[in-house]
């Protein structure tokens, strides 16, 4: 998985949340860092959930997971646009 991740992570050109459980024991957390490391520093942020495993949305934080990925859309995805000239 790690492998393809980084290669993966070479090619990102837009806004990337990596979202990484304290508890994850099936990614680690230097392996969370090293991806974070290749996407390029204006384009990432890495949120660490305290207590939860890999699957985020389906842990005892699930609600607080997924409003935080609903606020990072909507402060890095969802942008106003000025009107287009017509």
């Amino acid at each position: 998985m790690q492998g393809r991740a980084l290669r993966f992570a070479r090619a990102v050109r837009v806004p990337t949340l990596i979202l990484w459980g304290e508890e994850d024991r099936l990614a680690s957390f230097p392996a969370a860092r090293k991806l974070l490391s290749i996407i390029p520093p204006e384009l990432r942020r890495l949120e660490v959930i305290a207590g939860e495993r890999h699957m985020l949305t389906r842990g005892a934080r699930r609600r607080e997971t997924a409003g935080l990925i609903a606020r990072w859309i909507e402060q890095t995805v969802i942008c106003e646009r000025p009107a287009e000239a017509g």
